[in-house]
């Protein structure tokens, strides 16, 4: 009786204590987490792998804000260039102004412009990408004497309720961005709303 006794209080005891380990390792009650190359954030329902080489962080040198996280290709120094990186960068915002892509897509290229004075708009539309539509723009400009080429899409997403505009960065200098556009796809390729 003892021994059943015991078991019997140690059941209860440690019960609620493995619930609660359960609840705090539970995803969907977590939030953002970067699992090797992968970034997540179940509050907003977004997911990103980076390819192979590449490292994903969510701490930035100034001058690369990011809300959500960043993919960088993991190059130390590129001769000419300052060690400037080609990069991914994710940003969200609660949704404002229309739900419209047309016009999403206007307001973007508004945004480039007054950003970047004379920057070149090399393509814009709006695409599906894995059954999401996004408004494109593709442009380039200089940025601290380099000429960086940049890509931006822009997605609505709604998850738990809410509204989200979710921006994705594709950047690099002009003269390397076409050959880093095959990784750039991969991960854009790999983004994962939910």
């Amino acid at each position: 009786m003892r021994r059943t006794t015991f078991y019997s209080r140690w059941v209860l005891l440690a019960l609620p204590l493995l619930l609660l380990a359960c609840e705090f390792v539970n995803p969907e009650n977590s939030g953002p987490s970067i699992r090797g190359r992968t970034y997540e954030n179940p509050e907003i329902g977004v997911r990103i792998t980076a390819p192979e080489d590449w490292m994903v962080t969510d701490k930035l040198p100034s001058g690369f804000p990011a809300d959500l996280a960043a993919v960088t290709k993991a190059l130390l120094y590129r001769k000419g260039t300052e060690g400037y990186l080609p990069t991914v960068r994710v940003s969200v915002a609660p949704h404002s102004g229309s739900a419209d892509y047309g016009a999403i897509l206007e307001d973007l290229k508004t945004q480039i412009e007054t950003g970047s004075p004379g920057a070149r708009i090399d393509s814009e539309g709006v695409f599906m990408v894995k059954e999401q539509k996004m408004a494109e723009v593709q442009y380039t400009a200089i940025s601290d004497g380099d000429t960086v080429t940049t890509k931006t899409l822009v997605a609505m997403h709604t998850h738990g309720g809410h509204a989200y505009d979710l921006a994705f960065t594709c950047a690099d200098i002009a003269s390397e961005f076409s050959a880093q556009e095959k990784d750039f796809q991969a991960v854009l390729d790999s983004i994962e709303l939910f």
